[in-house]
């Protein structure tokens, strides 16, 4: 995870242990919490998937969603727990 202090403005990618997924009111997985250790502490903080990426990889969560050449939009939206239907406002399940 990239985690920046702001005491000192210095900011760099870190191992860390995620703890949960956040997700937003509609369910949608929204932000990793995980804990890094950061100068001989250990913190607890939410992370964005633009401050997420897997070990050794170096693109982040973020870009790898939005790059099209890796990720199709079908690939995208089938990851949606909801839908809409058509024209019409109302949700259905994807499952």
């Amino acid at each position: 995870v990239w985690v920046f202090d702001d005491d000192c403005n210095v900011g760099r990618w870190v191992s860390a242990q995620p703890q949960s997924r956040v997700v937003d009111k509609t369910g949608r997985d929204a932000y990793l919490c995980a804990e890094y250790l950061w100068d001989g502490e250990y913190y607890v903080q939410d992370f964005g998937p633009q401050h997420v990426r897997k070990k050794g990889e170096p693109r982040t969560v973020w870009q790898a969603l939005t790059q099209s050449e890796s990720y199709g939009s079908a690939e995208l939206e089938a990851t949606k727990v909801f839908k809409k239907k058509d024209e019409d406002d109302s949700l259905m399940d994807t499952k």
